[in-house]
């Protein structure tokens, strides 16, 4: 087996929010209606770094605009690092460029949904060696993945540092993976109904992973 496969299964670490300290004293604001299918809620192209999202670092690593996109490095193996734009929805269609600038193939970035707090969160990752899945974090537990046991491979997602497009669907109990125009996979869980989105990246055995997001979309489904 695959030694990624058994990491993400027995070590894959709780998520690292770079947040700041206020973030839990400010309640978020009310769900964003939801409107015609297609129409956008929500989007970024990151040329402007006061839009909103976070930018922070520690020694888990850091998060913030650059170069007109938004970079997420890793800094620590096992780790995940995300960040937040503190909007809350209840359902989406997220979408985003991603692409490695820096570290191994074996990583993890994508999207997260129907973020409620560092505890209670769905994510959509794929990696830079074509493996993918879908996942949730619930009540402070470890990542666990949905529909899967393990992450799987897809020859859809380009490997190495070639760009990719990835979106994500939030839509009732209903969460699907779209890479590059193609659906990866449709899974169903029922556990969260709204909240923040997100843009995430990890790493596993080896430290240094950077993630490069641009042209990010949110739409009605």
């Amino acid at each position: 087996m695959n030694m990624k496969k058994i990491i993400v299964i027995l070590m894959f670490l709780p998520l690292t929010l770079l947040a700041a300290c206020g973030e839990a004293e400010t309640p978020p604001p009310a769900p964003t209606p939801g409107g015609p299918s297609g129409e956008i809620l929500f989007e970024d192209d990151f040329l402007d770094p006061q839009s909103g999202w976070d930018r922070a670092s520690n020694e888990s690593g850091s998060t913030d605009y650059f170069e007109g996109g938004y970079l997420i490095t890793v800094d620590q193996p096992n780790t995940d690092v995300f960040a937040n734009p503190g909007q809350n929805f209840l359902d989406t269609t997220i979408e985003v460029k991603a692409q490695m600038v820096a570290g191994s193939n074996v990583n993890s970035y994508g999207l997260i949904c129907r973020y409620q707090d560092p505890g209670n969160f769905y994510f959509f990752i794929i990696g830079s060696d074509r493996e993918w899945g879908i996942g949730a974090v619930i009540d402070g537990g470890p990542p666990q993945l949905i529909g899967e046991s393990v992450m799987q491979f897809s020859r859809r997602i380009n490997p190495g540092t070639e760009p990719n497009l990835i979106r994500a669907d939030c839509s009732g109990n209903t969460l699907r993976l779209y890479v590059n125009g193609r659906i990866l996979d449709a899974v169903t869980d029922n556990r969260l109904v709204s909240g923040d989105i997100g843009l995430i990246a990890g790493t596993f055995d080896t430290p240094g992973t950077q993630i490069l997001f641009d042209d990010l979309v949110v739409r009605n489904p």
